[in-house]
């Protein structure tokens, strides 16, 4: 099986009862090492992982995005999303 980007990727059976929760800051980073598209790679990684895990199969309920405005690779940024993801926890 290969990927969006032509990377190969072993057929394995999903794991029904998983879920995903992704967060990012636009802050975490503050340049576009890869494809000098304006885009923090952190957050680009981020979503072609989300892509992928979508691509095998996982549907778009089982995972989750959080982007936050400023935020930064660190505690704040953190503890200020922390109850986004308990809510989400309870809701799965």
């Amino acid at each position: 099986m290969v990927g969006k980007k032509g990377c190969k990727r072993k057929s394995r059976a999903l794991k029904k009862d998983l879920s995903f929760w992704f967060e990012c800051g636009t802050n975490d980073e503050t340049t576009d090492r890869n494809n000098n598209n304006g885009v923090i790679d952190s957050i680009e990684d981020t979503l072609e992982l989300i892509d992928e895990l979508h691509l095998i199969g996982y549907s778009k309920e089982s995972t989750a995005y959080v982007e936050v405005e400023n935020g930064e690779h660190n505690f704040d940024t953190w503890k200020n999303v922390f109850s986004d993801f308990l809510d989400w926890t309870l809701k799965l």
